[in-house]
């Protein structure tokens, strides 16, 4: 009897701590959106706000408002079942995705390859896991052998970390041996990977980097089948990558494949033009064999099996064919969707999902 109340305690403590960061995490950032772009958080229509409350209100009973304005002001449209943020990082996320410490190692850079043959992910030249090197087939790579390699590589490459790398942080393109080699000392888990070039659509938004396509995914709680969510398009700025966090822009990608009308960066600030190039967004510019991408994606996520929330980056290299260059299964970003198209995150499905975390919240399990 003690031992369940020590253990109950003990949840309600967590859940409670955990709210409590999100809710400060939001708050410090959205704090910093309304303070570049005041505009964004100005009050909708009361009946609408009042039905967001209504709504989320089943998972928490502190609903902030900050993301649906903000969502509602960006886009100009007015949809009460914009996901709040922090509700999602508290709540939904861990109820969806209760099993992350079973599945982390498939958001491991080096299986990629084993587990999806035929050229889907990027090639992989030299891996490094737990500070061993092994080749492309997985074999040990002594020094004289690794040294070949590096030698007789096409540069430039990329060279990124396997494991737990956000934001782009730590992807580096190394155009020679010895720039690669410095990069490489004193570290561990990391793949040294070709550079892909990318099609001319993207490259012509901006040709620095790789320009990226990130993909949301669902497996529903009812059907246990994969589900597209949403789309946008990622372009560095400025010399930037495409990560919103290093200073990249992202446009929502529409039903049919065609560009919304405006992208925005981590302040939420608008433009109608790519800031470097002066491309404009529009319904005119659609994403070359869009209906394959999303097939391949689901096709992808559908193996990745414990998980129902994920989101991929894929890119379009300069033969047509689409690739997958990462899988996102943890802190996975909702406001690609929600801020450029002010669509809410989970589409049709989010009532099942209120209803599944309502009954299956994670600090029950």
């Amino acid at each position: 009897m003690i031992v369940r109340l020590v253990n109950q305690v003990s949840k309600e403590f967590l859940k409670s701590w955990v709210r409590f960061v999100a809710n400060r995490e939001f708050r410090q950032r959205h704090k910093r959106i309304f303070q570049v772009h005041p505009e964004n958080r100005s009050p909708i229509n009361h009946n609408v706000e009042k039905n967001h409350v209504k709504l989320w209100i089943a998972l928490r009973n502190d609903i902030n408002l900050d993301t649906l304005r903000l969502c509602c002001n960006l886009s100009g449209k007015n949809i009460p079942e914009i996901v709040p943020e922090e509700v999602f990082a508290s709540d939904i996320q861990r109820s969806l995705c209760r099993k992350q410490e079973k599945i982390e190692y498939l958001g491991n850079k080096s299986f990629y390859n084993r587990w999806y043959p035929g050229n889907i992910f990027p090639k992989v030249f030299v891996h490094n896991i737990e500070g061993s090197f092994l080749d492309d087939q997985y074999k040990p790579l002594m020094e004289t052998r690794l040294n070949k390699i590096l030698e007789d590589l096409r540069y430039p490459v990329v060279i990124k970390p396997s494991m737990d790398s956000w934001g782009g942080a730590d992807v580096y393109f190394p155009k020679d041996k010895e720039t690669l080699e410095k990069l490489m000392t004193g570290k561990k888990n990391y793949v040294i990977q070709e550079k892909i070039q990318q099609h001319e659509f993207f490259a012509k938004y901006n040709r620095y980097g790789l320009n990226t396509v990130r993909v949301n995914l669902y497996r529903s709680v009812v059907t246990n089948e994969m589900h597209y969510l949403n789309a946008c398009l990622r372009m560095g700025r400025e010399g930037s990558l495409d990560n919103l966090t290093a200073g990249g822009i992202l446009c929502s990608i529409l039903e049919d494949g065609s560009l919304n009308h405006y992208a925005v960066d981590k302040y939420g600030g608008k433009y109608k033009k790519h800031p470097d190039t002066k491309l404009e967004f529009s319904k005119e510019s659609s994403i070359p064999a869009f209906d394959e991408m999303k097939q391949l994606a689901v096709k992808v996520a559908r193996d990745m099996y414990l998980s129902r929330l994920m989101s991929l980056d894929l890119c379009l290299d300069e033969d047509s064919q689409w690739r997958v260059i990462e899988i996102n299964l943890f802190d996975i970003a909702i406001r690609t969707a929600q801020w450029g198209e002010g669509q809410p995150f989970f589409g049709p499905f989010t009532e099942e999902v209120i209803k599944y975390c309502k009954l299956n919240p994670w600090w029950k399990s």
